[in-house]
Parts: C-alpha cells; structure tokens; sequence
C-alpha cells in the first residue's frame, strides 16, 4: 500500500480493552510515524483505565455483555455500526473474533480490509476443546479470510500454513517490539520472570511448582487471565508465598523495567494445540532485547 503522500486513515480493531496491549500500540504508533492517521478500536472492561495520549486515535466501545456468546455478537454489532458511521481508508481486523464487521464494513464501502492473524484462532486452548464454538470459528475463518485483501501473522510457518489453508496469500510481521535503551535498573540475580496471560498451556503451574527447589529464587508473575485465581491458590498450597511475586497487568511503558530487572524469562508453551505449538509472541523477543 505504500507510504502515504497525505494522510491516510487506518482503523484497527481488537477485542481487549487497549491498555496492555504493547504489539498494538508498536503497530499503530509506528503507522502513524509513517505518516498514517491510525485509530485503534477495542472495548470497555470494568476496571478499564483511562486511556494514555498516544500519537494515534483510541476508541473504546461499551457492552452490555463481558463473556460468552452475547458478548461476541453484540461486540461483533456494536463495531459494525461504528465502523459503517466512521470514515477509514483501510480496515485491519485482528483476529477472527473482528473480521466479520471488518469484512462488511469494508466492503460496503469499498475500502480494502486487511487480517491481521495474532494466532491460529481456531487452535487456541479456549476453542479446540469446545467442538461447537470451533466450527463457528471455522465458518467464520473459512468465509471470509479468502476474500479479504491482505492477511499477515507472526511467523513464517504459520504464514504457509495458513495460505494453504485459506487459499489466501499471508505475509509475516513478527513480534519483535522496538529497540530501546535499556532503563537504569539493577538485574536481580535470583529472579525468574514469566509475563503474559495466566491462561491454560503457559506452564504458569509447572514454574509454580519447580519453586521449592529453588531456595533463594523468586518468581514475578506479570499478568492477569482465567488462572489467575486458580494460580493464586496453588502458591499457597505450594507453599511458596514468600517466593512468588503477583505483580498483575502492567502497562508496556513500564513492562520493560520489570524484564529488565529479572535475570531468567520464562517462555514455555505447552503443545495442547497447534496455536501454541507454531506461536512467536511477544515475551520472546522481549526478553531478548532486555539483554541488547
């Protein structure tokens, strides 16, 4: 599509709530550096915090619904109208559960639509479990990604695989973050980190579980997701309060210190899926460029 001679406006959309989401903040604000005008939509959670001045448009739109199946639908409406009253040149819808108003929106007006595939959607643990809501993924994925523009995800083998899949061209745009200088802070010598979601698959029990063999170690969990009560309680059963350190969601400006100060980074996703078997996320180039 090229570098803009003016500005050309960009509506991503996403599912989260915005704040803690650091690979779409790198995309939109390295779009709007190119001279693009990017407005990010998501969604308000309870507990949502104000949104940070970005150099980039953000919009949040309210539900009545938080979970299941309501919730998807009525997200799914509430973006198409958005998206069919709000003027755009492109529309990137980022995974499967934004394509569908994506899709509409864009070709109602003409308008190229790109897919942005941060996963293989249909393999997360949520989905392959639950035949049901897989084949509605399935249709969903299988209807409109051949017909939309542009499609991209993370890694070169999920790009093949997808393209045969899809009949759908899919180029690769990893999760590298930007490089930054390194923050002033000490590396602590005896600290395990894990940062993410505490969602099932992560290995979040097995680093757990592994801490009364460690004496003298600690380990920061970064994150919140569906474990994290279940998590809490089996430190306790473990034993290893004074070991492990809940640090909760912290937002990207300020995740980097936290990964800087940590000696070991802690990525092991277990194969209970092929999302997970093929996934190159976030933490993984993060905790490179924390030793840059």
């Amino acid at each position: 599509m090229g570098v803009p001679g003016n500005k050309r406006k960009i509506i991503f959309t996403v599912i989260n709530d915005l704040t803690y989401d650091q690979r779409m903040n790198r995309i939109c604000t390295s779009l709007a550096g190119a001279g693009y005008e990017v407005l990010l939509v998501g969604r308000t959670l309870p507990g949502s915090q104000p949104l940070k001045t970005r150099s980039y448009g953000q919009k949040r739109l309210r539900c009545f619904f938080n979970k299941g199946k309501l919730f998807y639908a009525e997200y799914n409406m509430r973006l198409l109208f958005f998206l069919l009253f709000t003027s755009f040149d492109i529309i990137c819808s980022i995974d499967l559960d934004t394509l569908v108003p994506g899709y509409l929106s864009g070709k109602l007006k003409r308008k190229p639509v790109v897919f942005d595939a941060h996963e293989y959607f249909t393999e997360v643990p949520e989905v392959i479990n639950r035949p049901a809501t897989k084949r509605i993924w399935e249709w969903v994925a299988n209807t409109f990604i051949p017909k939309v523009n542009y499609c991209y995800t993370v890694g070169p083998i999920l790009a093949e695989l997808f393209s045969k899949k899809y009949g759908a061209k899919f180029e690769t745009i990893m999760n590298a973050p930007v490089t930054k200088p390194l923050p002033p802070v000490d590396r602590q010598p005896n600290v395990l980190l894990y940062q993410g979601a505490l969602n099932k698959g992560r290995g979040i029990e097995n680093y757990i579980d592994m801490m009364p063999m460690l004496p003298g170690f600690q380990l920061w969990i970064v994150g919140e997701g569906d474990l994290s009560s279940a998590l809490r309680a089996r430190v306790k059963e473990k034993n290893v309060t004074e070991q492990v350190k809940f640090t909760g969601k912290i937002e990207p400006e300020k995740l980097f210190e936290t990964t800087c100060a940590a000696f070991i980074g802690l990525n092991v996703s277990e194969n209970i899926g092929m999302s997970y078997y093929y996934s190159l996320n976030n933490k993984f180039f993060d905790h490179i460029h924390a030793v840059l």
